[in-house]
């Protein structure tokens, strides 16, 4: 029996797809990717992936349900912690999450290789925790809250704040954290202190603005405010034009005498910050929270 050439039991698309795993096997010897599969199936390997990325560890749980309650539930800590960052709930739920990673590594270990006694297991347990704790949680958390998302206790709150959001974006009634120098003033027996740190006010005026003072409030290029305690009551300021103008609410120690023209003028002196010591800006809303008062 003779055939033409081509047959609709053996199409062109199959000679193809021969063709293409011929290459794709001489390319495997070539790169010897059977060694470079075998070495990722080691134990290592794979604990090092389910310690770096969680839902890797999550889904060598056997059982589906176990399975599916772990990827729900870890997102959804991680929410609640970005949610109360500063907050109690939030640190319960960052530590939740660490828990739940280092079970699941430990789970993952003990399917590769189980532990020869309780002892064994115990060890790796702490090992595992310490390592997750040290070399990912940590760096992490210090990541989001010092690099990205900032909480701060003002008068028994916590509010959150960004040091990634740029100063010229700073408009008048803003909350921002800025650097707060040590300053000195006064005569030994009367000298006040203001101790460094950071600090979070209400930008009252910006670069350039007029600021009239009087004894019943203040007024922003003519526009009238409430007086502030310890504010001048009369006199006029411009703002230069690398300064925001606030007014400070610090928390003050008597020791001795001080008169109130000195801490008046303390205060008076702190009210410009220089744009140099700006650290980040307060989210007006931070989740459900309604952070300061516009």
């Amino acid at each position: 029996m003779a055939f033409a050439g081509k047959s609709e039991f053996y199409p062109p698309r199959a000679r193809r797809a021969l063709k293409g795993r011929l290459r794709w096997y001489r390319l495997r010897a070539l790169c010897r990717l059977e060694d470079v599969e075998a070495c990722l199936s080691r134990t290592p390997f794979q604990l090092a992936l389910g310690m770096l990325f969680p839902p890797y560890a999550f889904c060598a749980v056997r059982s589906s349900r176990w399975r599916a309650a772990l990827l729900i539930l870890y997102p959804l800590l991680a929410l609640i912690f970005l949610a109360c960052l500063g907050l109690f709930v939030g640190n319960i739920a960052f530590g939740l999450m660490l828990s739940i990673h280092a079970g699941a590594c430990q789970y993952l270990w003990e399917m590769r290789e189980p532990a020869a006694d309780f002892r064994e297991r115990l060890l790796r347990s702490t090992f595992l925790l310490v390592a997750i704790s040290l070399f990912i949680y940590w760096p992490a958390r210090e990541l989001v809250t010092r690099r990205l998302f900032f909480p701060m206790v003002v008068e028994n709150r916590v509010l959150v704040m960004s040091p990634l959001l740029r100063r010229d974006s700073i408009k008048q009634g803003d909350w921002m954290a800025y650097r707060l120098p040590k300053r000195e003033s006064g005569p030994h027996e009367a000298v006040v202190i203001v101790r460094s740190g950071l600090d979070v006010q209400r930008v009252l005026a910006l670069p350039g603005d007029r600021i009239e003072f009087g004894p019943r409030g203040y007024r922003v290029n003519g526009r009238p405010f409430a007086r502030e305690e310890g504010m001048p009551n009369s006199g006029e300021l411009i703002v230069p034009n690398d300064d925001w103008f606030v007014w400070p609410n610090l928390s003050s120690t008597l020791h001795g005498k001080v008169p109130a023209e000195n801490i008046a003028s303390m205060l008076f002196e702190l009210s410009l910050v220089p744009q140099s010591a700006y650290r980040g800006r307060v989210f007006h809303r931070w989740f459900w929270r309604e952070q300061m008062e516009k």
